[in-house]
């Protein structure tokens, strides 16, 4: 009953303070009065809000106001005053009314006895949240700074791809071109790999890493065939480098993987020699399949006229910048694998969802110095990928051009593992 009487005289206030309308009839306030008559007596309201009075003063006004509208045309700057006027008139007696409701309200919560704080033992609880903000958790803290470095990044692509430099603008693309292609081929590549694993109903790290090397050779000779198609039905070039680049991470994602699944086999895990002939075994394996394939290419593109054409030049070096990238994604992630097992002393897990163990701050400041020695490496080999450039032996030049890929591969998977050690 307190309750129904209580929202009456909300709805006949919320009318009157909306449309400033004292001629809405008696009802709305003896809603107003039996509200005030049930809670008056701990409202606190001021002499001045007496109920009998406030009922014949709002009498007299609604008389007041009809004899007006009888006689002439109210004026809307007095309405408008006298509107007003009414509002700070009902203020205090509402707001008085809501904190009654809100103290009767807590009174019959179940958790009253939590209502206390370090200042006041009759806080309520929501003064307590007010007046003591949660602080944010790490967790939140890190989302908040990503979003904004976020946008940082995407200003800085918006400045970039609208330099006035040309190079500036070709490598901006390019960067971003690269970019998006190693987030599609990581798609891909993993939901290949765990649709595989669920049809064969694969188990263990042997049937991953045998399904691994299914995968990357089946994934080689795809790129291989559909570039030469590509090539015979005369496609537009940025569909031959973008089907290109893609094929080419997806191969050397198959094969980075397989050669860590092999490098912590028993066979290859329990000395350092053993990953040492493995990492020669793989580099060997990687460079005779690509010398044989640019042979036959070779042989392909002068089989029809005895001469290389721009389309088929083009096509050569699609195919081989394909399997550079796949190249120094495989041997690159090697490298780092075999650094984080000297590093630590035990073959550390790949999986980014399996936490590293058994590592300290010594461990990963070794990590990081080791990147840096990469980077100077980087940097030596670039200087050595130009003097191969001069060079007349093709071999040379995809040598001395493989060896940069390789070092800067593994200085980014370096630091990559470095800030996963660190956090």
């Amino acid at each position: 009953m307190q309750v129904l009487t209580f929202f009456r005289a909300f709805v006949a206030a919320w009318c009157l303070l909306s449309t400033g309308d004292l001629s809405l009839s008696n009802r709305g306030f003896l809603g107003v009065a039996e509200a005030l008559e049930v809670y008056s007596d701990s409202a606190n309201s001021e002499p001045g809000f007496q109920l009998r009075h406030f009922q014949h003063e709002s009498d007299l006004q609604i008389e007041s106001q009809r004899s007006q509208q009888s006689q002439h045309w109210p004026d809307h700057r007095a309405n408008e005053r006298q509107r007003q006027q009414q509002q700070r008139a009902l203020e205090p007696v509402f707001l008085a009314l809501a904190h009654k409701h809100l103290r009767d309200h807590l009174e019959t919560r179940p958790d009253k006895d939590l209502r206390t704080t370090e200042g006041s033992e009759n806080a309520v609880p929501w003064q307590r949240e007010i007046s003591k903000p949660t602080p944010p958790s790490p967790e939140a803290r890190a989302y908040a700074i990503s979003l904004m470095l976020a946008v940082v990044v995407v200003m800085c692509v918006f400045y970039l791809v609208n330099w006035n430099d040309d190079d500036v603008r070709a490598n901006t693309w390019s960067t971003l071109s690269m970019t998006v292609s190693i987030f599609g081929a990581v798609l891909i590549f993993g939901t290949t790999v765990r649709l595989c694993y669920w049809v064969f109903n694969v188990k263990g790290l042997r049937g991953e890493t045998f399904v691994l090397f299914v995968l990357f050779s089946v994934s080689f000779v795809v790129m291989q065939t559909f570039l030469n198609i590509m090539l015979r039905t005369q496609a537009h070039r940025t569909l031959v480098c973008s089907f290109g680049t893609i094929c080419a991470h997806i191969t050397g994602f198959a094969g980075m993987y397989c050669a860590a699944g092999l490098q912590v086999l028993p066979i290859f895990a329990t000395t350092w020699w053993a990953s040492c002939l493995l990492l020669a075994a793989i580099t060997l394996a990687l460079a005779g399949m690509f010398m044989v394939g640019s042979h036959l290419r070779r042989n392909i593109a002068l089989a029809d006229d005895g001469i290389i054409d721009e389309e088929e030049m083009r096509w050569l070096r699609q195919v081989e910048d394909a399997e550079n990238d796949v190249f120094s994604l495989c041997l690159g992630f090697s490298i780092m694998q075999a650094l984080r097992c000297w590093i630590s002393g035990a073959w550390q897990p790949y999986d980014a969802r399996i936490p590293p163990d058994h590592i300290g701050q010594s461990e990963a400041n070794a990590l990081l110095a080791t990147s840096m020695a990469l980077c100077i490496l980087t940097a030596a080999s670039t200087k050595l990928s130009h003097i191969g450039e001069e060079a007349a032996h093709a071999g040379l030049k995809r040598c001395c051009r493989g060896v940069t890929n390789v070092c800067s591969v593994a200085v980014a998977w370096c630091l990559l593992f470095w800030g996963e050690w660190q956090l």
